[in-house]
């Protein structure tokens, strides 16, 4: 099973580029896909009969039309015309069933794998004074970037010579990926306003871990963020950090999958695995053939015990939400968070002659308890489905209910509900602008030490200060995130970051209070 999750807020070069003119995958961090393998689809013996023929006929006399008479048919490349023919017609199918030309193909597959050619930096775009601009946020150790001299604030002027103001950091994130060994020039502009020009990075072949950070707090209590999707080193990745942190003392465990849009379906069930005893149900798959319906139990003799705690959102797509189903429906631990994407549509990945590929939705998965948990999408459009503004009251739907392991209730159709709901900072427009406020604020400053007293200086000075106060709580949070950009050397975020999200924050109070 394969998904992706574009990034939620910065923009960083290890992310997968997206199909372009394909809206299933620019609306909202949770638009993922899910296969259930690949498939090699013989050609047809009929690709020659009449029928056949006058669509490829029609088709390429419509590209031809649009060559030579639309206003901007010089400029429109067949590849682009011809993906979005294509995604229009899957489009009528399902939300998930999709088309990739050879380039989104290639980089899928590099997804998949964990790897991606880049320089190893994180960018977001930040406005002030109405102009738009690029920044680094952060470089990873041992990277080309970190290596070039690349530091948090750093403004992208020009990439290859081309200045990219006032551009969106997904397009100058392109622009700074590249075929593996090349290099690519920027001229960056220092917090100081210092100019460096000609910054020569040569582009290596990375690594995009699945377990992004872990950690013990206070209390032997761990943390475990598999936030990146799940690929093939996944299980490896997520088996070693939990092992190190058995090491240092863990009794119980956060595991955060907010975010994770999904992946690899097999990495998912070891995982869930790792958990469950020998015997229960993980998930199950059926499709339009009963011969190839599946079910997959755990086959784990000696489970792990310890109290734990999954922490969800909106984000938690597809795969992840094999995990939530199973620890859920087997009343194995308490889930904390927000209500799950709620995708349980299976796609087959079909590769195509010319180095492209379909998905084609084929099977939907269940949850231990039957549960399916993919939200309704034939009443509304694909606008309304990926921002989840056709959501209603579980019970006033055709959601079906039904119990766990233990008897409680649960309900499908929509996504998967925590036991614990707790929010994360809405993002409103205010705090929108606050945060971009805050980075120049942080860019500018040279204080060595930024707390309570650095975030009411900032407040002081903002033109609704009263109004900067009562949002100090928001203020704490992104000023944790920015300076955990900025410790290079760290690679775990600090635990200050993370125990302002009060999402966490509710999680740790669960495993806390009841603790034997």
């Amino acid at each position: 099973m394969i998904c992706l999750a574009p990034a939620a807020n910065g923009q960083s070069d290890k992310v997968l580029t997206l199909p372009q003119g394909n809206p299933s995958f620019v609306l909202n961090p949770g638009s993922t896909f899910s296969a259930s393998g690949e498939r090699k689809i013989e050609t047809p013996r009929d690709v020659t009969a009449p029928a056949i023929r006058a669509i490829s006929s029609d088709l390429d006399e419509l590209l031809r039309i649009v060559k030579n008479y639309h206003v901007s048919g010089g400029n429109i490349g067949a590849q682009t015309l011809v993906s979005s023919a294509i995604n229009t017609m899957l489009e009528q199918l399902d939300p998930h069933s999709n088309y990739y030309d050879p380039s989104a193909y290639r980089e899928l597959i590099d997804d998949q794998q964990g790897r991606y050619s880049g320089v190893g930096t994180t960018i977001s775009s930040y406005s002030q004074n109405g102009v738009l601009d690029t920044f680094v946020l952060g470089v990873s150790k041992n990277t080309p970037a970190e290596r070039a001299g690349l530091r948090f604030g750093d403004r992208v002027v020009e990439v290859d010579g081309r200045a990219v103001s006032g551009i969106d950091s997904l397009e100058v994130r392109n622009r700074i990926r590249g075929p593996l060994g090349s290099t690519v020039r920027l001229t960056i502009e220092k917090a100081d306003g210092s100019i460096v020009r000609n910054v020569q990075v040569r582009r290596e072949q990375l690594s995009q871990k699945s377990v992004t950070n872990f950690l013990l707090f206070d209390g032997n209590v761990g943390y475990l963020a598999l936030t990146e999707g799940f690929g093939y080193t996944t299980l490896a990745e997520f088996n070693s950090a939990f092992l190190s942190l058995k090491q240092k003392g863990m009794t119980s465990l956060v595991l955060d999958l907010r975010g994770n849009g999904g992946g690899l379906m097999d990495q998912a069930i070891r995982i869930a695995e790792r958990f469950l005893p020998a015997g229960q149900t993980i998930v199950s798959q059926r499709g339009r053939h009963p011969a190839e319906d599946r079910v997959w139990k755990s086959t784990n003799a000696h489970p792990e015990k310890l109290p734990l705690v999954l922490l969800v959102d909106e984000g938690t797509a597809s795969a992840s939400e094999i995990i939530a189903g199973a620890i859920q429906d087997n009343d194995r631990a308490t889930i904390v968070g927000e209500r799950t994407y709620g995708k349980g549509l299976v796609q087959d990945i079909i590769p195509l002659e010319d180095g492209s590929m379909l998905t084609l939705t084929s099977e939907r998965y269940y949850t231990p308890s039957g549960r399916s948990i993919q939200r309704e999408y034939s009443d509304s459009g694909l606008y309304d489905y990926f921002r989840h503004t056709n959501k209603s009251d579980l019970i006033d739907r055709t959601a079906i209910a039904v119990r766990t392991r233990n008897g409680r209730v649960v309900y499908g159709g929509d996504g998967i509900q925590p036991e614990i709901v707790a929010k994360g900072f809405e993002i409103t427009p205010n705090r929108s602008e606050l945060t971009d406020r805050l980075f120049f604020y942080l860019r500018s400053d040279r204080a060595a030490m930024r707390g309570e007293d650095f975030l009411k200086r900032f407040c002081d000075q903002q033109p609704t200060a009263a109004k900067c106060i009562e949002d100090l709580a928001f203020l704490r949070s992104q000023l944790a995130q920015f300076e955990s950009y900025r410790a290079i050397n760290d690679e775990s975020t600090p635990i200050m970051m993370l125990k302002a999200d009060p999402q966490i924050e509710s999680a740790l109070k669960v495993l806390t209070e009841n603790k034997p």
